[in-house]
């Protein structure tokens, strides 16, 4: 079997790792950036374009359907998808779940393997939130979690495992090239002949039109005060400064309880709940509570880059005065909904910068940088207030990542951040 790897990033060369390991595989890449591995043929753009017809196409996640490359393989390859793709068709057990969605889609993840795990299932979670699934040694588990991006879902080919999708806005309009095919990669399993069995919102479920193998989450399990009910029982979720009494958490926990799908009783499935709020703690950057002793209580949302996160995560804390960092670049986000909101919301405090935060209304102020936005919402906060970072847009240069706002926030949660 021959196969061309497009792309040496993290998912690339764990292909490469595994399948140099099985017998009568010939392996050949061809990287944009020109980096090479050993033992693998590197070839020129017009080797591979040659290379393309008696070779599986394998594509990093992150490399566009417009790139020559892959719209050649599309007619040209016997199969043209990513690494994950591959592993979801050829090695994945019957009891795989992959979970997508504009946000939310880590937490599910997180929370979906470790209910099984809790159930007395072995699970693991792959794909965007841990190492890729092709890649050595493959996953053991019977019932594997496979967070997949609309990368990764825009070329994935047919399977049968089950498909959970936690929210559908808008984003990624620079890969993609509209919202229209963003939507379809997300919903791809959904939109199949034969289409795919899953989960997802009533709302998602009404506005796509989505066919009779998909179930609303809300028909399996509600959040209500502050316990997870399916059918006649109720489990306690624990603390509400987890999360999971409202907002996108909340709704992560109730998709967990596809695990229903496998035959648990509620008895079972409830305990697992419960065990799962107790100990779980939550994912970095996705409403992450930053230790602090300033008698604040300090969340870092940085991955929360649609407006639609930022609502989420200030729904959740609509009782409480909170003072937030807001903006970055602009990435042709509607903000009115966001401006609507913020025009509206009496106890919130937000501080906007980038361009991103040029277009929103209901600010309390405007400052030019990131770092600027965050000291100045760190001296108007009072004790017994929230301090939030939900930037509702991606990073603005200087700056290069969500990783380096997370760590600026933590450091001013900590007392640290120098003065400007």
């Amino acid at each position: 079997m021959k196969y061309l790897i497009h792309g040496l990033g993290t998912e690339g060369r764990a292909a490469i790792d595994y399948l140099q390991s099985q017998d009568g595989v010939r392996l050949a890449s061809f990287d944009d950036g020109g980096q090479a591995m050993d033992g693998v043929q590197s070839l020129t753009a017009d080797e591979a374009l040659t290379a393309l017809s008696d070779h599986i196409f394998l594509r990093s996640p992150g490399i566009p359907p417009t790139h020559r490359l892959v719209q050649a393989a599309e007619t040209a390859a016997p199969l043209a998808t990513t690494p994950t793709g591959l592993w979801l068709r050829d090695y994945a057990p019957e009891a795989t779940i992959t979970v997508t969605g504009t946000k939310g889609k880590s937490s599910t993840s997180s929370l979906l393997s470790a209910l099984w795990e809790a159930a007395g299932l072995s699970s693991s979670a792959y794909g965007n939130i841990g190492r890729p699934p092709l890649s050595s040694p493959l996953p053991a588990e019977s019932h594997p979690v496979v967070e997949v991006s609309s990368f990764m879902m825009h070329d994935a080919p047919q399977t049968d495992h089950a498909h959970l999708i936690t929210s559908l806005y808008t984003d990624h309009m620079d890969w993609h090239g509209t919202v229209d095919a963003y939507w379809a990669a997300k919903l791809r399993p959904f939109r199949r002949t034969k289409p795919n069995r899953g989960w997802a919102p009533k709302s998602v479920i009404a506005e796509y039109n989505l066919p009779s193998t998909v179930t609303a989450i809300e028909d399996v399990a509600v959040v209500r005060d502050g316990r997870l009910h399916v059918g006649g029982s109720s489990a306690d979720l624990g603390p509400a400064e987890l999360g999971f009494h409202a907002g996108p958490l909340a709704m992560a926990l109730t998709a967990a309880t596809a695990a229903a799908h496998e035959g648990l009783s509620p008895t079972a499935l409830l305990q697992a709940v419960e065990s799962v709020a107790t100990e779980w703690q939550g994912l970095p950057c996705r409403q992450e509570i930053v230790p602090s002793t300033d008698g604040r209580l300090w969340v870092n949302d940085a991955l929360g880059t649609v407006p639609e996160a930022t609502m989420a995560v200030l729904d959740r804390f609509a009782d409480r005065d909170v003072f937030m960092v807001i903006g970055g670049a602009d990435r042709g986000q509607s903000y009115e909904k966001l401006s609507q909101y913020l025009e509206s919301a009496a106890r919130v405090r937000a501080i906007g910068h980038g361009t991103a935060g040029e277009l929103l209304r209901g600010l309390k102020a405007f400052v030019p940088t990131y770092e600027d936005a965050v000291r100045q919402v760190a001296e108007m906060a009072p004790a017994g207030s929230v301090v939030l970072f939900s930037p509702a847009a991606p990073t603005a240069a200087p700056l290069k990542s969500y990783r380096d706002r997370a760590d600026i926030f933590r450091a001013a949660a900590r007392g640290e951040l120098p003065q400007g």
